[in-house]
């Protein structure tokens, strides 16, 4: 029960989820990426209740709604996998982005003429920023620990992969989405690319390293499929 409505769950091998109303018998049902949690199902169709009211209300037809992040007012983002409502401020000036951890708001001062790739592009340099501050704090952390030198670390849109490593000249590649993630998760990440400067493959000796390093790592590499 969501919103004060019976909504059935259907976990799927999909990317969004999909809210629909069945004008048939008026049944709600969301379809969801197999691996998300309910906590976030439950986000989602909370911020879409006005929409699942309304259309319920009618009751002609079939109506679906996309789960994919369009960056409106009321929408959920999860800065560190916190989940935070979007708010919209009217601004002319530089689009910037504050989050509001009373409230439990992001707030986004921009033109409201903005489309939403272009609102999604605020958010991604804001996320960029927000590594940009940690990385190097874990980098100089576990550089003495492991004996290991990180010569250059960037920060990729990636979507398949979490990091990489460039052994030859032990450069290391992180994706953008950890910053959707908790801190510990990106921490696991970090130590992952690192320990492949010790040892290229995932072995029985990498496995080592890691439980050496950080024995709850297994805990954060869950948390990466399911954050919330």
């Amino acid at each position: 029960m969501i919103c004060g409505i019976e909504v059935a769950v259907e976990w799927k091998k999909i990317k969004n989820m999909y809210l629909k109303v069945h004008g048939a018998d008026g049944s709600v049902t969301v379809s969801a990426p197999a691996e998300m949690s309910l906590s976030r199902i439950r986000a989602f169709v909370e911020a879409k209740e006005s929409w699942l009211k309304k259309h319920l209300a009618e009751g002609q037809g079939n109506r679906e709604l996309s789960g994919k992040r369009e960056f409106r007012q009321g929408e959920i983002l999860a800065p560190w996998g916190e989940p935070r409502t979007l708010v919209l401020e009217e601004y002319k000036g530089k689009p910037f982005i504050k989050e509001d951890r009373i409230g439990g708001e992001i707030r986004m001062y921009c033109s409201f003429d903005l489309s939403g790739e272009a609102r999604e592009r605020i958010w991604k340099d804001w996320c960029r920023q927000r590594l940009a501050e940690e990385i190097p704090k874990l980098i100089r952390k576990w550089e003495p620990q492991m004996h290991v030198k990180v010569q250059e670390w960037r920060i990729r849109d990636m979507k398949t992969r979490w990091g990489s490593c460039n052994i030859t000249k032990s450069r290391i590649w992180l994706s953008l989405q950890l910053a959707e993630k908790p801190k510990e998760c990106l921490e696991e990440v970090v130590v992952h690319e690192m320990v492949h400067l010790l040892e290229p493959g995932h072995n029985k000796r990498f496995y080592h390293y890691m439980d050496c390093y950080l024995p709850q790592w297994k805990i954060w590499k869950e948390r990466l499929k399911n954050p919330l």
